[in-house]
């Protein structure tokens, strides 16, 4: 069963934004869970991806193609460490 694109971007923003409210380790296995959800050659959008470790982290248990990561943070030198890292990072200040 695969959501629709629509649906699950808005699932991921929903997990991503109450991820601090677990245990690191819960947040991980939701997102497992949610990983059989997700249609294949899904994107990974990592709003304040800071140095992008954790943004790596979602996209390995979400099962994320390398050109399918994606990052954005208002430092520029997060941006430099994410590019570094191979995610595709811009920098945006709301």
């Amino acid at each position: 069963m695969h959501l629709n694109t629509k649906l699950s971007t808005k699932l991921l923003r929903i997990i991503r934004f109450n991820a601090y409210d677990y245990q690191k380790q819960d947040f991980l296995h939701t997102l497992r869970d949610i990983r059989l959800l997700m249609p294949q050659n899904h994107k990974l959008l990592d709003v304040g991806c800071y140095e992008g470790d954790e943004t790596l982290d979602y996209a390995r248990i979400l099962g994320n193609q390398p050109g399918n990561i994606f990052g954005v943070d208002c430092f520029e030198e997060n941006i430099r460490q994410c590019l570094e890292k191979g995610i595709n990072a811009s920098s945006c200040d709301i």
